[in-house]
């Protein structure tokens, strides 16, 4: 059952940190954003174990997606949309967009974000290092109370017309 996570995880979230994301973060920095008020972080636990996890972090009308992981034995499960449309529905009603970053040579990743109506709307040379990869800037308007499901609409929004 997805819920939200907690300083308690730590040991969990760093052990999932590692198998599918290699060095993101370091462990204090996984338990900093454990223990932040606007942080997100949410998984999908069993017995000792996570199997997927996600972060965001809420800044006024923003939630910007930090981290998406799922364990690399349960890939190709649909954890990934599960647990991202999860994050996305704990949303409070003061965030009207999300975005994040993704490596462009990340195809899965890209066409799960895009099936949630993400757009790109930009992109960060040499973002990620080991290996060397650009970042695309994606962007989602957000409706509270609306799964992930649902595409969003950035043409009609003042800032980016």
């Amino acid at each position: 059952m997805l819920r939200r996570l907690t300083s308690l995880d730590l040991e969990a979230v760093i052990r999932l940190a590692h198998l599918a994301l290699g060095k993101w973060w370091s462990p204090a920095q996984y338990q900093e954003e454990l223990q932040k008020s606007h942080t997100l972080f949410v998984g999908f636990p069993q017995e000792s174990a996570l199997l997927s996890m996600a972060a965001a972090w809420l800044i006024l009308d923003e939630a910007h997606i930090v981290l998406l992981a799922v364990h690399p034995a349960h890939r190709g499960k649909g954890l990934g949309r599960l647990t991202l449309n999860y994050l996305i529905q704990q949303f409070p009603p003061t965030i009207s967009h999300i975005t994040l970053e993704v490596r462009s040579q990340n195809s899965i990743a890209l066409h799960l974000y895009q099936s949630l109506g993400f757009v790109i709307l930009g992109r960060r040379p040499r973002y990620y290092q080991n290996p060397e990869d650009d970042a695309l800037i994606l962007w989602r308007r957000h409706e509270f109370g609306v799964s992930g499901f649902r595409t969003g609409d950035f043409r009609n929004t003042p800032e980016l017309s």
